[in-house]
């Protein structure tokens, strides 16, 4: 399949937990279905933010693959339109410069909602870095491995369940946060469908989970469902960017008089709130998951 994409674009990079990766400019990865194997595929041959995507799916069962291939289109977001957010933004003080130099710049999406709520878990109140680690662990524990590629699918909350919660704690995951995606994968082995359900519907189901927060739950919306307005405003990594931001005068500052920004403990470095995050990209709506992405990159 051949896809002309509407608007700036770039093939996504490999994803640090292991499950995508990129060789010689193709992207890849495998996704269990219906206990099959489909390898999926995606280049981006030509030059240029308007280059044609070729991407595929081989699985034993062509019909397997064809849908395979429908949702593998939405994770890499060929057809997301984003010309409007660029048109609001390439000339904007604080986001200008950002946009024009990244004008294919858009959050990256998850093969299935419920990879990025599990991920988004792994990621509370911890550096990405780490994170990340424990993804990878998890990924090469519990994902099932395709032995001809070598790769390995998202670990299913079947397996994460199926884990004993001190392996998962050994890999630097906290003892409560185990607890939580465990809770999370029981609900959706029970039935809780993220892909079935409406954005609205799913989120207040999930908002019943004592510690999922507001955070973890726009990461779910982000990356998991699609969502471009959805933000992460808590987002340490929005925090010290916006921080930084704000101690440098590029972004607007409080006008109340107090101290823009705290410091970080460990760096000492400006730290934004998550108040003043969320009040900073509120000007951006409806796109202010695709003003957090570029934030990150200030």
């Amino acid at each position: 399949m051949s896809v002309n994409p509407v608007a700036p674009y770039r093939l996504p990079r490999a994803t640090p937990d292991g499950v995508m990766r990129r060789r010689g400019g193709v992207l890849e990865r495998i996704v269990v279905e219906d206990d099959q194997i489909v390898l999926l595929r995606a280049a981006q041959p030509g030059r240029g933010a308007d280059a044609t995507v070729v991407m595929g799916a081989w699985a034993d069962d062509p019909a397997l693959a064809d849908r395979a291939l429908d949702r593998w289109r939405r994770t890499l977001g060929v057809d997301a339109d984003h010309r409007p957010f660029l048109e609001a933004a390439w000339h904007d003080p604080l986001l200008g410069p950002l946009v024009r130099a990244r004008p294919w710049l858009r959050p990256s999406v998850r093969y299935r909602p419920h990879e990025a709520l599990m991920w988004a878990i792994t990621e509370q109140l911890i550096e990405y870095v780490e994170a990340a680690r424990i993804q990878r662990q998890l990924t090469r524990l519990l994902g099932t491995q395709c032995a001809r590629t070598g790769l390995r699918d998202a670990p299913t909350p079947r397996a994460i369940l199926d884990c004993a919660p001190a392996r998962i704690e050994s890999f630097g995951l906290s003892g409560r946060r185990t607890l939580l995606l465990r809770e999370v994968c029981r609900h959706l082995e029970r039935g809780l469908d993220l892909d079935a359900e409406p954005l609205v519907t799913a989120q207040r189901r999930l908002r019943a989970i004592p510690g999922l927060g507001a955070w973890t739950l726009a990461c779910m919306a982000l990356r998991g469902q699609g969502d471009p307005d959805a933000s992460p405003s808590g987002d340490l990594g929005l925090l010290k960017a916006v921080g930084r931001l704000m101690a440098d005068g590029r972004a607007p500052a409080p006008d109340d008089g107090t101290d823009p920004t705290a410091r970080d403990e460990r760096e000492r470095l400006p730290l934004a709130s998550e108040q003043q995050v969320h009040d900073l990209v509120s000007r951006y709506a409806p796109w202010r998951g695709y003003a957090a992405e570029h934030l990150l990159r200030a």
